[in-house]
Order: C-alpha cells, then structure tokens, then sequence
C-alpha cells in the first residue's frame, strides 16, 4: 500500500484550491458503482468551483476599487491644489482693488490737503490761513467720507443685521446716487443666504457686476433678479441692454474670472451670455446651503460662456 503524498509546507495551496483536490481524490477513490458517494463528491467539487469563481470575481472587484479609489486620491489632490491657487488669486484680486481704490479715491484728497497746508508759513495773513484751512478741511472731510464708503462697500452693517436683500436695496440706492445707474431689482423672499460668507459673496459679486456695467455696458439701467430654485439653489441675474461683448474675450485676471472662482470654490456657477451690441445677462448659481453644511464641491472652475 503506497504511502499518501505530503505536500511540501512551502507550497502550501490556498483552501478553496486544497478541498477541490480533496474532493477530486476522494471521487477517484470510489468507483461509479458507489454513485450516492460519487454524486455528493460532484457536488462538493461543484460548489468548490462555484465558490472560487466568486472569489476570483471579488479580489478583482477589489482591485478595481483600489485602483479608482487611488485615481480619486491623486484627482482631489490635484483638486486641492487648483483651490489653494484659486484662494490666493481671489485674494490677490481683492488686495488690489482695494490699493485701487485707496491709491485712485482716498490718497488724492489727503495730498490735497497737504499740499494747502504746506503753503502756510508765519508769514501768511489771516485771511491766506483761514482759505487755505477751510480748503484742508474740506479734503479731509471729503477722504473721511471716501474712507466710510469705503468701508462700508467692504463689509456692510446691513448684510449682517438684515440679511442679503436689505443689503441690495442699499448697493442699488449707493449705484444709483454715485454712478447714474437705475437698478430694477427683484427679490423673492425666501431668497436669503442664512450663511454669512454666502451673503457677502453673493453682495460682493453682485456689486462688482454692477459696476461693470457702469464701466463697460454704456446703459442707464440694469434689471437685477434674485429667485431660490425648486432644487434648493440661488439664482442672481444681471440684465442689461447695454453695449455687449464676446465672452471669449474675457481674461483670467478680470473681475468676471476672479467672480466665477470663487463661486467654483462653493460648488456655484458664473454664466455670461453676451453678444456685441446685444446686452449681457450674467447668472450666478449658488447652493444655498453648501457653506454652512460644509459640503461644498467644485462644480466649474471656468466661466460658463453662453
């Protein structure tokens, strides 16, 4: 009687592999006759079969999830990355308009005074004095104003007191006595950011826009539309009748690129539709909860060019 055969411990197989060859053996043992023996053996090698096959199938299905899971790491860190580009571009933008504002409004009225009161000496009359005083006093007045205006472009009381909409009603009446532009605005009332950070983006966006349309559209009026979507978004439009332009002509560093990269960041969208001498209409899709769940997602990093 020949001895059973030991495989090596080295080349140990794995189970599902050691029972089909048990299996196999025990059905070579036993003639056909034996068939109750020889049916259960079949179906234990069956069974075997079926169960490595479904083994097979999983560790490719894991190896294919570990493959995409590991595509999506290196995707989001490119993704982390393009924001972190962004972030500083979008602050850069906002650091020079504010030296824009301060060089081109407020240093002009202080130098002004200055330069009144630099020609005073101890031989100046009265009358020279009290002229060239009240001429300093006016420039400073007119720089503190400037300064106060300013400040309350940057951050108005009202968006945090009253919300986005009263803060609008207050940009449109500010465009309408310092530039000459008539804003038609519409509002509807469930339209309101409960996020901080999501109103002054939005006020923030949507007076730049109105600004551009008192720099480049050449029109006294603009409709400005605010309305919440069935799906929960927030849609802001800038109409205007105005000159019009080519969308493709729109630069990486202008206030449009800066406004559609910061809406990317929340998961928002910046849409211009514009032809030249056909008006412009821009559309800023917002999610209104995004920020202050904190599940926002970039949805565009470009502007959507209609």
């Amino acid at each position: 009687m020949s001895k059973p055969h030991k495989a090596p411990a080295s080349n140990k197989e794995p189970a599902p592999n050691a029972l089909r060859r048990r299996a196999e053996d025990q059905l070579r043992r036993h003639p056909a006759a034996e068939s109750p023996v020889a049916a259960e053996t079949q179906r234990l090698v069956h069974q075997l079969q079926v169960h490595q096959i479904e083994l097979e199938m999983q560790n490719e299905m894991l190896r294919q999830t570990q493959s995409e899971l590991e595509s999506l790491t290196a995707e989001q860190a490119v993704h982390l990355r393009q924001l972190a580009g962004d972030l500083t571009r979008a602050e850069q933008h906002e650091r020079d308009r504010l030296h824009e504002l301060l060089h081109d409004e407020v240093q002009p009225l202080l130098v002004a005074a200055r330069l009144s009161l630099s020609g005073l000496g101890s031989h100046s009359d009265r009358e020279d004095c009290l002229r060239v005083a009240g001429e300093a006093c006016e420039h400073l007045s007119r720089a503190i104003l400037t300064a106060r205006d300013l400040s309350l472009r940057l951050n108005p009381p009202l968006i945090r007191e009253r919300g986005l909409n009263a803060a609008l009603v207050s940009l449109c009446g500010w465009v309408r006595e310092n530039h000459g532009l008539t804003v038609d605005l519409s509002v509807a009332s469930d339209a309101q950011p409960e996020d901080l950070a999501l109103r002054l983006l939005c006020f923030n966006a949507t007076r730049e826009l109105l600004l551009n349309v008192v720099k480049h559209a050449g029109t006294p009026r603009v409709a400005l539309t605010l309305w919440r979507t069935d799906d929960g978004l927030l849609r802001i439009t800038v109409a205007d009748q105005g000159s019009g332009f080519d969308p493709d002509t729109i630069a990486g560093g202008s206030g449009l690129a800066a406004i559609a990269r910061r809406l990317g960041m929340i998961g928002g969208v910046l849409r211009v539709d514009s032809r030249p001498g056909q008006g412009t209409l821009v559309t800023l899709t917002v999610p209104l909860e995004q920020l202050s769940k904190g599940k926002g997602q970039r949805h565009a990093q470009d502007i959507d060019r209609g």
